[in-house]
């Protein structure tokens, strides 16, 4: 259920599966008082920084699975084992064994340098806020000591080992190695990371996502490095992993918000015998900030990109509508005894100022233009369905981050109706053609 990506917007409707369903969960009554309409209209909102393209709430793109961070002249950790004996840390203290690898795990492992912990804790905070894992407090415990005789090219796989483990570090000592490279693989994902700075005398960080596939090392000469498992330090059920603990389900850019009121408005469209299902939308219609055309604005693309993988998971359709917005009302203008011609000398500054709100008789008319999928292709409308738009958008029941209909650019054109003694009346009409995203049930 990644979103799409701004330059890969379109996506087959007719296909079983047009993207992932990373992150999918069944549907539920995640909150018995949501508001789906208002939830929509909550985590769609922010979609743009300051700057244009930075998303705040809809991110598109993935967080990483895992990140790096190297520190010069690092302290040494004085390395010792259960015994309280010291642990050679490198090649050069310790004997090859038949598999070309010295290590050594034990859970009282500890470091003699009261420095290391300290290091140790202030540099993986760098990495695990890059992959957003960095909000919770931890717990991190040494399990590893593994020298590797170089050159070499191996695979190591990363289990969690506690219900609340989430994240691995391996901590790379300095080396006489002139390359050392690290990929981490989850599913489709691959981060290659090549360690930078003077490896001679530099730490190289490398923390990762607990579960991910495997990690893949290269090095030119032989390499040591530790093991560390990072838990989050919260009281838990050890069955159940708690909710505030990152997790690789919680970095694709889905916002679990918006995939709880698609969750939730789906359990309540199949339970409608729940009490809270009595004001259950059977459709929202959202009014796009894209010009009458096509979907053309970066905004509206992040936000179809988010709302389409959801609405495909959990079962509903997603339609661009376009519509034409008119509405008229009727000014009597005063002027001196017949004098027209005082009309027409204002009658630039009648078109700007003039509100339709101000006349009498205000009309809206409101006339479906065409019913598009998101390959833009028109499809076939009802005489159903453009009512039910019509009436959502003459009743206001429609939701907009960019303000009202009212507040949207329009055409206007100022007529005289009528020439009287001592007035003109006048006929305002603004019209508007407008983009609008309808989201609703799919048929089965």
């Amino acid at each position: 259920m990644d979103p799409l990506p701004f330059d890969e917007l379109y996506w087959d409707s007719d296909s079983d599966s047009p993207f992932n369903m990373n992150g999918y969960l069944p549907p539920a009554k995640i909150d018995e008082h949501i508001d789906i309409i208002g939830g929509i209209r909550k985590h769609t909102k922010g979609v743009f920084g300051c700057n244009g393209l930075g998303p705040k709430d809809l991110r598109v793109k993935a967080i990483p699975i895992a990140a790096t961070t190297s520190c010069s002249d690092p302290p040494q950790p004085g390395l010792l084992d259960s015994s309280g004996q010291l642990i050679p840390l490198h090649d050069r203290d310790a004997e090859p064994t038949e598999f070309l690898e010295y290590s050594v795990k034990d859970d009282d492992l500890k470091a003699s340098n009261p420095r290391w912990d300290t290091f140790v804790s202030e540099k993986i905070a760098g990495p695990l806020t890059k992959m957003n894992a960095n909000s919770i407090s931890r717990q991190t415990f040494l399990s590893a000591l593994t020298v590797q005789f170089g050159p070499m090219n191996c695979r190591l796989s990363v289990p969690k080992v506690d219900v609340a483990h989430y994240a691995t570090a391996f901590i790379f000592l300095p080396t006489n190695s002139t390359s050392l490279k690290v990929k981490a693989t989850f599913g489709q994902t691959v981060k290659r990371f090549k360690m930078t700075g003077d490896l001679s005398f530099s730490a190289q960080i490398f923390v990762c996502y607990a579960g991910i596939d495997q990690i893949k090392i290269q090095s030119t000469d032989s390499i040591s490095y530790l093991t560390y498992n990072i838990l989050a330090a919260v009281p838990h059920n050890p069955a159940v992993r708690p909710e505030s603990t990152p997790s690789l389900s919680d970095i694709s850019p889905v916002v679990p918000e918006l995939r709880g009121v698609f969750r939730t408005w789906k359990w309540l469209l199949q339970n409608r015998q729940d009490l809270s299902a009595k004001d259950v939308p059977a459709h929202i219609l959202y009014l796009l900030k894209s010009k009458y055309d096509c979907v053309n604005s970066k905004r509206d693309k992040a936000l179809i990109g988010h709302l389409a993988p959801l609405a495909k998971a959990y079962g509903f359709d997603l339609r661009v509508v376009e519509l034409r917005h008119v509405m008229r009302s009727y000014h009597e203008i005063y002027h001196p005894y017949k004098d027209d011609d005082e009309i027409d000398r204002k009658w630039d500054k009648l078109e700007r100022k003039l509100r339709i709100e101000g006349g009498k008789d205000v009309t809206v008319e409101v006339e479906v233009e065409s019913f598009r999928d998101l390959n833009e292709r028109i499809v076939g409308i009802s005489e159903e369905w453009r009512k039910i738009i019509q009436k959502k958008i003459e009743d206001n029941e429609y939701v907009s981050q960019g303000g009202p209909i009212e507040d949207r650019y329009h055409e206007v054109d100022l007529e005289r109706i009528a020439s009287y003694c001592y007035s003109d009346e006048l006929r305002l009409t603004h019209t508007r053609l407008l983009l609008f995203l309808l989201v609703f049930p799919a048929r089965k």
